[in-house]
């Protein structure tokens, strides 16, 4: 298990690297729940994302001869683009391989950070086309579905809402791999074991229930249209860190994450992505169950979003 040590360690070693992102309640989500919210805003970090605290961790742990080998990821879009970011920074090789379906502001983002691009039909075709990569060139594949030192990155975004807001009673974050669930989960188990976690999943790409429910990873096929929490299996390794210690796995349709993404856009006045609108859809899905006295943090995971991305998934 992902231990507290880790993930401080990681804490320490991210400042000057990654942005402490601010926490700010929102008047108007709190009187939409009928519960208080505060929003994590992940959407400011460099990159617009998360992902910028897990792979600049991961980076740094790397020593030079891992780092001359050039990296290969496959993506949804926003873990691609902060690969793509770093490698260029560091001076090395990278190809990133994405889903067909992922927004094209992120496949122009990644050529334009210098990396290689290859496209796949699922996200099977792309893990594939990567194991080719890496054991045809001997690149390094940096996957976030399993890698805790990449969680371990995640997690200290956790660290930094209980210290800003310790009244937090609950934390709702979207789930693709699960990566980012298990980071917050295990920094609040260590820290805050008292405040809920709750994830929640597209209805078209639930492998998180899936794997809670069977009790291992299971095999879930692909529909929804939020590229960048399209998977379709959890890890055993992230399932290890999330199971019996999440509150609950909602899942969510695409189209009230969509109307959930214009929510926070409209009324937190936060520009967000779709994936960042699930995570405030599956709030109002749980708020109604919580005690009045409530504290719900959305993790605000990004916002990568263009105007031409929102009106392709609506």
């Amino acid at each position: 298990m992902l231990s507290f040590e880790e993930i401080n360690t990681a804490a320490r070693g991210l400042r000057g690297i990654v942005l402490r992102t601010p926490v700010v309640e929102s008047a108007a989500l709190t009187a939409s729940l009928g519960r208080r919210v505060v929003l994590k805003l992940e959407s400011l970090q460099h990159g617009g994302t998360f992902k910028k605290r897990g792979v600049a961790w991961k980076v740094a742990g790397l020593g030079s001869g891992d780092r001359a080998r050039g990296f290969v990821a496959v993506s949804g879009g926003n873990f691609g683009r902060t690969v793509a970011d770093v490698a260029r920074d560091i001076g090395v090789g990278c190809l990133i391989v994405l889903p067909v379906s992922a927004a094209r502001s992120s496949v122009e983002y990644i050529r334009a950070a210098g990396s290689k691009l290859l496209l796949a039909d699922t996200v099977e075709d792309a893990f594939a086309m990567a194991d080719a990569v890496v054991a045809n060139e001997g690149a390094l594949l940096l996957d976030d579905t399993e890698d805790l030192a990449i969680v371990a990155g995640y997690a200290t975004l956790a660290l930094e809402l209980i210290e800003d807001a310790p009244e937090v009673t609950d934390v709702v974050v979207s789930v693709g791999g699960g990566a980012l669930l298990a980071g917050v989960t295990a920094a609040l188990s260590a820290v805050s074991p008292s405040v809920r976690v709750w994830g929640g999943e597209p209805a078209g790409a639930a492998c998180m229930t899936a794997a809670l429910g069977a009790g291992t990873p299971v095999y879930v096929p692909v529909s929804t249209r939020i590229s960048t929490l399209g998977v379709p299996k959890v890890s055993p390794d992230i399932l290890d860190q999330v199971r019996g210690r999440v509150a609950g796995v909602v899942t969510v349709g695409d189209e009230l994450s969509m109307s959930a993404t214009f929510d926070l856009i409209e009324q937190a006045k936060v520009w967000a992505e779709p994936a960042a609108g699930c995570a405030l859809a599956t709030a109002r899905t749980v708020a109604p169950n919580l005690p009045d006295g409530a504290v719900i943090a959305v993790i605000v995971c990004g916002g990568n979003a263009t105007l031409g991305d929102m009106t392709q998934n609506h």
